[in-house]
């Protein structure tokens, strides 16, 4: 169907894995983080790796009896009741003991619970391999600790690649120049890409994209408005006229400029 374009960060996190280490793999939405995981849990699994991989994370004891069922650690008690949650979780630590060439795969890991985190962050420490894919992970716990690869945005001729894929599976011959202008949409997001194909498709005109890296000039504001104020200073020491009146007129239109792109539509943080 579509072809694997992050070979490079694949490898990378293969040979981490495999030299017993963990890592946080961080994205945006979209940026092909699930379908890395696909790959790298595929491969494992063909050169005979023993895993348990979370793809939609749960409560405390799904994910542990998920866990539990995968390795084949029995979660019956020898009475014949439900194992619970802190006796799973010393369950699973001392399958990984026994076993230490095994992987633990987490998906969306920053929907996880605070507190199940530690104890990933204790299994670290006892030496389990970890991979974890996070949308803006917060900067504690596990996430601190585990050495995080970021995807960066698809070049533009992977997107268009992706995209002219995606058209022909729902039948669009699609042009260069049209391929051109649909790319401008993605801002190198795989799923905006194959988002903008199902709306031509569909025949939806989009005014714009859904790119978010936009640059904040936020910092340039203040600092032009800093300026204003020195020279203003500056005009009253010296006693200049001049000054004085270019810095009161520089900063009323500063400030009229402020308020005119405050009062601009701001985008909306939804998807539609």
């Amino acid at each position: 169907m579509f072809k694997l374009y992050r070979l490079e960060e694949k490898a990378r996190i293969l040979a981490a894995l495999k030299a017993n280490g963990s890592i946080l793999l961080c994205g945006d939405e979209g940026s092909g983080k699930t379908v890395l995981l696909d790959a790298v849990r595929e491969e494992l699994t063909a050169d005979g790796y023993v895993l348990a991989a979370i793809l939609t994370p749960a409560t405390q004891r799904q994910m542990l009896i998920a866990i539990c069922e995968q390795l084949e650690i029995e979660t019956i008690e020898v009475e014949g009741k439900a194992m619970t949650v802190e006796k799973l979780k010393w369950a699973v630590a001392d399958y990984f003991r026994a076993n230490p060439a095994t992987f633990l795969i987490f998906d969306d890991a920053h929907q996880l619970d605070p507190k199940f985190r530690t104890w990933l962050k204790n299994l670290q420490r006892q030496g389990v391999s970890l991979l974890l894919a996070a949308t803006k992970p917060p900067r504690t716990d596990i996430f601190l600790n585990t050495p995080a690869l970021v995807l960066r945005p698809l070049p533009d001729y992977f997107i268009r690649d992706l995209m002219a894929t995606a058209g022909e599976l729902r039948g669009l011959n699609l042009s260069q120049s049209q391929l051109a202008d649909l790319q401008q949409r993605a801002g190198g997001n795989p799923a905006l890409a194959i988002r903008s194909i199902d709306e031509e498709y569909l025949g939806l005109e989009i005014e714009g994209g859904d790119r978010s890296d936009y640059f904040d000039i936020t910092p340039l504001l203040i600092l032009a408005a800093t300026g204003f104020v020195m020279l203003r200073f500056f005009a009253v020491g010296t006693d200049s006229r001049l000054l004085y009146v270019i810095a009161g007129m520089s900063g009323a239109l500063f400030i009229g400029l402020t308020y005119m792109l405050r009062s601009l539509p701001k985008d909306s943080k939804r998807v539609s």
